[in-house]
Formats: structure tokens, C-alpha cells, sequence
């Protein structure tokens, strides 16, 4: 609900495959972007890549610097991300059970 943009990515048969957007921040021009994946997202691979880049670029158009967090065990959003160009910035230990250590990444609009 407070994503700016919020795109969904389906396979042939009209399922979901992956849903990611950007919410805005209280920051002027700072956008944090998310993503939820299904397991067919590595299935689909091409058709989520090519999509996601496309609307990516268009996330810029409003938000100067796109940032967020991602659990360091998640290497399918961390491929993700470093095929987009983002770049991880420092570890983060996120509060609540186990102290799981996250990536913070982000990327800066060519201007």
C-alpha cells in the first residue's frame, strides 16, 4: 500500500512470479526498494531480469538513491541486486531473534 510503484512479474500460465516496487522515504529523493519472490522466479529468470530492469530505471525517475537491507542468506535477491548495479555498503545485525546479519546496498542515479 505505500509503494510509489508496485509491479508484478507472471509466468505463461498468468501466475506470479515475483512482485517488487519502491516505497518513498521521508527523505527527498530516497526510495527503498523491495522485492518478494516465488520459487519459479529462477524459472522465469529472463523474463523477470528484463522487467525489472526496465522498471528499475523508471524508479529512478522519481528517487535519486535507491537503498534497503537484504538478509545476507538470500542469494537470489543479492544476484539480483548486483545485476542491477546495486552496491552493498556494510553489514547490519537486524534486531529480533537471531541477530541475522543483512547487507544495506544502494544506487545512486547516473546523472
Amino acid at each position: 500500500m505505500l509503494s510509489k510503484n508496485c509491479i508484478s512479474v507472471v509466468d505463461d500460465e498468468d501466475r506470479a512470479v515475483a512482485m517488487f516496487g519502491v516505497c518513498p522515504s521521508p527523505v527527498e529523493g530516497l526510495g527503498y526498494i523491495w522485492l518478494l519472490g516465488s520459487d519459479d522466479i529462477k524459472q522465469n529468470k529472463t523474463r523477470f531480469l528484463r522487467r525489472s530492469k526496465e522498471w528499475v530505471d523508471t524508479f529512478h525517475q522519481d528517487f535519486t538513491v535507491l537503498t534497503n537491507y537484504v538478509d545476507q542468506r538470500n542469494e537470489v535477491h543479492i544476484t539480483w541486486l548486483r545485476w542491477l548495479g546495486f552496491k552493498f555498503l556494510r553489514i547490519v545485525n537486524a534486531p529480533g531473534p537471531g541477530n541475522l546479519p543483512f547487507y544495506e546496498f544502494a544506487r545512486i542515479r547516473n546523472v
